[in-house]
């Protein structure tokens, strides 16, 4: 089965290691940080370790407060993120979790670009 996506993906590497700090929409007080390992206009795969009380299932709302790499900062500006998938082979220590971004401001939006196309130049694309 082919996947049928709207927008390009960005796969950033260990060299262009991305991270973003996340809370649940309705618990601000327990955020946390996930690795982004894909990116698009329309959404994120990122990579959460499983310690705490953290319990992620389809559905939930998430809200992306900020995004990290080892050589630019992004400011987001609370972009709100539905998961849409979460995988948790069992043997791991980490959830994998694809999100899709639901509410985006043009800001946000704008940064996100500059983020893909960062992450594209570093990959060569």
């Amino acid at each position: 089965m082919r996947e049928q996506r709207v927008h390009e993906r960005i796969y950033f590497t260990s060299e262009t290691e991305v991270v973003g700090t996340f809370h649940p929409v309705n618990a601000p007080e327990n955020a946390f940080f996930a690795r982004i390992l894909n990116m698009s206009l329309g959404g994120l795969f990122a990579s959460i370790r499983l310690d705490r009380d953290l319990k992620l299932k389809t559905n939930d709302l998430l809200v992306l407060n900020e995004i990290h790499s080892n050589s630019i900062i992004n400011q987001t500006t609370n972009i709100l993120l539905e998961v849409r998938w979460t995988h948790d082979q069992g043997m791991f220590d980490y959830l994998g979790c694809g999100c899709q971004f639901i509410e985006i401001t043009d800001d946000g939006l704008q940064q996100i670009r500059k983020l893909l196309e960062w992450g594209g130049l570093m990959a060569g694309i």
